[in-house]
């Protein structure tokens, strides 16, 4: 899949959730109608996965113009929140402005680089304490991939057990958080962490250390996103859950149906791993004007069509709860 057959894909997918909202709004229930809640602002927390850097580029496959010289589209392969703000209410990040006139840059960027559950809950809560968190803002949430790395390195072969109950009180520390953001009035949507036991690092760990490498790696992501999940006030008045690991285990499962032809290879050469830096003129030769049919772009982080699914399935959830 080449870069232009992708950004019609987003050109599709946008059009069809922007008429899913039309129709939202214009049905009520029953005698009453329901006003469809629209952000002043969109406030993104998480780690890398919710970032984007100063320049635009962000930890995933990083498109580039076609004049020379080269510089980064930003706006092309978006991240899931990104694609969310922009497809659901039009708000850009002031990080990737676009070509408009007059951006709504009311799109703000909280995530960073490496944040762990507690990094995110310290920074909410501050927000909050500061009066920052309004019932006029939409928040999103994506975080603990780090903890569950951290976790794993941990492991001697007999402590799973540990490390499983720490894992489960970050996601219900993170799920608690959460549920106090809506004590503000503002909306949430939170997405699980993708499923790490099917990661390219997690193939390498099984040839180097042990069959059991991705089996443990896939229990401690459970752990930490079932106890988040469970701890949600998810009754839909206020909170909106993505799933982050089944759409992982979906496109590995049936990677055609999203149009991808690797899901067990990094598309970016390993010199630009764990970076903003990996763009379509880094990538492995065969990944080469393909970059949208391979599922990593490094050995942990997905590549640009999980993070279409993913705000896909965000715009979606908008669409369908009372918000």
């Amino acid at each position: 899949m080449t870069a232009s057959s992708l950004a019609a894909r987003l050109a599709r997918a946008a059009g069809v959730a922007l008429i899913g909202a039309t129709l939202l709004a214009a049905c009520g229930g029953g005698t009453s109608q329901v006003d469809r809640f629209v952000p002043a602002r969109v406030l993104s927390f998480g780690d890398e996965l919710s970032r984007l850097e100063d320049n635009g580029t962000k930890y995933s496959v990083n498109a580039l113009t076609t004049t020379t010289p080269k510089t980064i589209d930003c706006g092309t392969s978006p991240i899931w929140t990104q694609y969310m703000a922009s497809t659901a209410y039009a708000k850009v990040f002031t990080q990737c402005k676009g070509t408009a006139t007059s951006p709504d840059v009311t799109a703000i960027r909280l995530g960073t680089v490496g944040a762990r559950v507690d990094d995110v809950v310290a920074l909410m809560k501050a927000r909050i304490d500061a009066g920052d968190v309004q019932n006029t803002d939409l928040v999103t949430v994506m975080v603990g991939m780090h903890d569950i790395i951290d976790q794993y390195a941990l492991y001697d072969g007999t402590n799973e057990a540990d490390l499983i109950a720490t894992l489960t009180a970050q996601g219900k520390k993170l799920a608690a958080q959460i549920n106090t953001v809506t004590g503000t009035g503002a909306r949430v949507l939170v997405s699980t962490i993708h499923d790490l036991g099917l990661s390219p690092w997690a193939l390498k760990e099984k040839a180097d250390v042990g069959d059991d490498r991705p089996a443990l790696l896939t229990r401690l992501v459970n752990a930490f996103n079932k106890a988040m999940r469970l701890d949600l006030i998810n009754d839909g008045s206020k909170i909106g859950l993505m799933l982050g690991d089944d759409l992982s285990r979906a496109m590995v499962r049936v990677p055609s149906a999203y149009g991808l032809g690797d899901v067990i290879t990094p598309a970016c050469l390993e010199a630009n791993w764990n970076s903003a830096s990996c763009t379509t003129d880094t990538l492995i030769t065969a990944a080469k004007d393909k970059s949208a049919s391979y599922l990593w772009a490094d050995q942990v982080r997905p590549s640009s069509t999980f993070h279409l699914y993913l705000g896909q399935q965000a715009v979606s959830r908008l669409g369908n709860l009372p918000f």
